[in-house]
């Protein structure tokens, strides 16, 4: 499963077990003493000369044309 999937399970099963442990359903809470992964961030790939060059050209005539050429 996806990190963010995972934390969200890990969320909604914390919230859960949390709620039984204030009704005094289970002792504690087991999801407390656990750590949900953390997020990893994407690698980014720039666009290489060639592919900005086929961008750029793409770009001609647009409204933001100017944008993408300062960017």
């Amino acid at each position: 499963m996806s990190t963010s999937t995972v934390r969200s399970i890990h969320s909604t099963l914390h919230k859960a077990l949390e709620q039984a442990v204030k009704w005094e359903l289970i002792p504690r809470n087991a999801a407390a003493a656990t750590d949900p992964p953390k997020p990893r961030p994407k690698e980014i790939k720039p666009l290489d000369a060639d592919q900005v060059r086929v961008f750029l050209e793409a770009a001609q005539g647009d409204r933001f044309e100017a944008l993408y050429v300062l960017a």
